[in-house]
């Protein structure tokens, strides 16, 4: 064989094995980029499922209320009735206290200021009722004479008990009971059929 012929077998059998390798290697990265192709497929099919389920809706927090207005409130406190025509309008209603069983009971409105000057009467169950009022026992006998608890007559009645006097019977056929918004006082009379003069000649 000559050197020809030698060089010839060597370069095709060169370009045969390059021809086989470069094959061989295009086929391998072809099933590489196969792979990695299925691979993203598959990924971007799973993300599809998962975003086809919506997820749970986050708990809602409640809303926070903003703060009050003051000018807000002050105009509220405008339009509010007053505590005494709050009290008149309880009383002729009439309030329930489910507290006491659900008896009605009478709501005991606070004195006017343009009524302290005359005293008036007074239930026997409102008696000693309001907070700041001392309680006053009299005692109005057969002769006409009111006197304390000290056996001293009351001189000026008519400024401490008003027309009370004119009213026994009204509650109670031996009291009567009567409320000083000027002294801040509740009287309580009792009538005594025996005269003054002997009650106190008893103690002479």
């Amino acid at each position: 064989m000559n050197k020809k012929s030698s060089l010839l077998a060597f370069m095709l059998g060169m370009a045969v094995g390059s021809a086989i390798t470069w094959q061989m290697i295009k086929d391998r990265y072809e099933r590489r980029i196969e792979e990695d192709r299925k691979s993203l497929e598959a990924m971007y099919s799973a993300k599809k499922m998962t975003g086809a389920v919506k997820p749970e809706a986050a708990e809602t927090k409640p809303e926070e209320k903003p703060a009050p207005d003051p000018k807000e409130l002050a105009e509220r406190a405008k339009d509010k009735p007053d505590i005494g025509e709050y009290a008149k309008r309880l009383q002729g209603e009439g309030y329930t206290n489910y507290a006491g069983g659900g008896q009605v009971m009478e709501v005991k409105e606070p004195p006017k200021a343009d009524a302290v000057d005359i005293p008036y009467v007074i239930s026997p169950d409102d008696f000693g009722e309001l907070d700041g009022y001392e309680r006053i026992s009299l005692t109005y006998y057969a002769d006409g004479v009111l006197a304390d608890e000290d056996n001293e007559p009351v001189d000026d009645i008519e400024e401490i008990v008003g027309d009370g006097l004119e009213h026994f019977g009204e509650y109670e056929e031996d009291s009567v009971f009567v409320r000083n918004d000027a002294k801040k006082c509740d009287y309580e009379i009792l009538r005594d059929l025996r005269t003054f003069a002997e009650v106190v000649a008893k103690f002479r």
